[in-house]
């Protein structure tokens, strides 16, 4: 179909009686938006009316690819913290226009003050082994830096580009792997299987996030390193300081611990959750 703005008139085609709805709960204004999405939803499962349900594949096929890679990478970075010890509570954002995605808090400690999250996908570009990961945000429609006050955490996914580019002879993912490497090892040599996830103060120290101590300005972008194969860059450079906060979550059976660990140490826990702190630290190691 024809794509383009949908103009909403008062009393035109678009609004009409069994098309208008209300966020308020008391009913004042019409139907709830919630009743109405749901009997809509009714409707059309049991095959009446206008509306029809459709599969989740066929839903992705109407996604920009740009739409498509960011609902891959929240999802990859969803199923990653669902997946450590001893859980972890997430909720959105509470607007969507802040410059976080998600906060999160382990389940184990409801002393633990939310922490925002704000999630990256990667991409490959040629000739580069590195990775580059978008690290600005607009505002009034000017490109800036995040700044060291807008999230507390940054979790990104590996790159979905099908080639590792500038690796030798640009060879596909699947055979980009160490020669320490073998197939009986055990690793999972999945395309997911590495994650950052760095505190903001590494950022605010890297001169990546904008800060008044350390560089005003900041970096509009961030090169990490997602080769499987071993880091042949410079010994010193910004990437090879943040390997550190690489998670291999297909070869390291304790990359989950882990990030629990940068978690705890980097969250803005409460002092009398201190000892709790350290004890599940222990517990870890």
């Amino acid at each position: 179909g024809k794509r383009g703005d949908v103009r909403i008139t008062e009393g035109g085609k678009y609004d009409q009686p069994d098309t208008q709805g209300s966020f308020l709960l008391d009913g004042t204004n019409g139907r709830h938006v919630g009743t109405m999405l749901f009997s809509i939803w009714q409707s059309a499962l049991t095959g009446q009316g206008s509306h029809r349900l459709q599969s989740l594949s066929s839903l992705q096929t109407q996604l920009s690819p740009a739409h498509l890679i960011e609902w891959r990478m929240q999802q990859k970075c969803r199923e990653l913290l669902e997946s450590v010890p001893g859980g972890v509570d997430v909720r959105r954002a509470p607007c969507a226009a802040l410059p976080h995605d998600i906060e999160i808090r382990l389940s184990t400690d409801p002393h633990m003050e939310w922490q925002r999250v704000q999630l990256k996908s990667s991409h490959w570009n040629a000739g580069r082994r590195l990775a580059d990961v978008p690290s600005h945000k607009t505002v009034n429609r000017q490109v800036r830096a995040y700044e060291d006050g807008d999230f507390d955490f940054l979790l990104v996914t590996s790159p979905q580009n099908d080639v590792v580019k500038g690796a030798p002879e640009s060879l596909p993912f699947s055979q980009q792997r160490s020669q320490s490497e073998s197939a009986s090892d055990g690793c999972n040599t999945d395309r997911w299987r590495h994650f950052y996830f760095i505190p903001k103060k590494v950022l605010v120290d890297e001169g990546v996030l904008a800060s008044a101590q350390n560089d005003p300005k900041g970096r509009l972008t961030l090169s990490l390193d997602f080769s499987p194969l071993p880091y042949t860059g410079r010994q010193g450079a910004r990437a090879s300081r943040l390997l550190k906060w690489r998670l291999d979550v297909g070869c390291d059976p304790r990359a989950r611990e882990r990030l629990v660990k940068i978690l705890y140490k980097g969250a803005r826990c409460t002092q009398d959750s201190d000892l709790r702190v350290n004890l599940y630290i222990s517990l870890l190691s």
